[in-house]
């Protein structure tokens, strides 16, 4: 009976030590879970993640572009470019689309002529063909000159058919893919959010709009309801002021016939 005592005393550690591992496993177990939790809260549900033709139209409809107009009758005005051609052009630069208008004019005096305002998402689906369209001129969608022509070498394509996009990955997360339509306005973005300008990236996503609809259509390896299109704030302000201008008063010609 003497010898009872440390076998008990063995028995006892060994089980103290088999309870111990159990709870580290357990713990090890509930971490993990956690872990697993907050990663499906990071990162969107899988599925099926490419978007249909009008869900791009609606994502790309956040930024506003710009064409000529009719004055009285908001009709689309055609456009020379410098080869002589005439398109309806919708601009993504403010400051290209006022020059326009005022050339424009300068060649048609007799013809009132204003500032429109379009959402991107539509006009794309017009000058890609998804819409139809009783114009009697093409219809071109026309980047920032000034864009194009910087970074053409990095997109591979000629700067008439370039439309380019910008990113960063400091400015994305798991729910929010933020583009921009010039490198400018990722930096306005950027020092807006109170961010360091030491720390603005150097080096940044550079894609086409054409490639981006492509995926969005095709690809589902990533979720394309987080893409954001950001405007600019002087695309933003002009597209308010046009908006909310006030309608021209009606003159005498525009009065209806009295009734018979």
């Amino acid at each position: 009976m003497a010898d009872a005592a440390p076998v008990d005393d063995e028995a006892k550690a060994a089980r103290r030590r088999e309870i111990e591992r159990n709870v580290a496993a357990a713990r090890e177990t509930q971490a993990s879970a956690e872990r697993a939790a907050k990663d499906a809260l990071d990162k969107p549900e899988r599925g099926a993640r490419n978007l249909t033709k009008q869900q791009v139209v609606e994502k790309l409809d956040n930024v506003p572009v710009f064409t000529i107009v009719e004055e009285a009758s908001g009709a689309l005005v055609g456009v020379a470019d410098e080869s002589g051609e005439t398109c309806c052009r919708w601009y993504a630069d403010v400051t290209e689309v006022q020059s326009a208008l005022v050339l424009t004019q300068h060649l048609n005096p007799d013809l009132p002529l204003s500032l429109g305002v379009t959402p991107l998402g539509t006009a794309f689906a017009l000058t890609s063909g998804w819409k139809a369209t009783s114009s009697a001129h093409p219809l071109k969608l026309q980047a920032s000159k000034a864009v194009v022509t910087a970074v053409a070498k990095e997109l591979g394509a000629a700067p008439d058919g370039a439309f380019p996009l910008f990113g960063c990955d400091e400015l994305q997360s798991a729910r929010l893919l933020p583009l921009f339509l010039s490198k400018d306005d990722l930096h306005a973005t950027w020092r807006a959010m109170g961010r360091s300008a030491d720390a603005m990236p150097t080096e940044l996503q550079v894609s086409s709009l054409h490639t981006i609809v492509q995926k969005m259509l095709t690809d589902d390896s990533m979720d394309w309801s987080t893409l954001m299109l950001v405007a600019s704030e002087g695309a933003t302000a002009l597209a308010h002021k046009i908006q909310t201008r006030p309608k021209k008063p009606a003159g005498p010609d525009d009065e209806p016939p009295p009734l018979e």
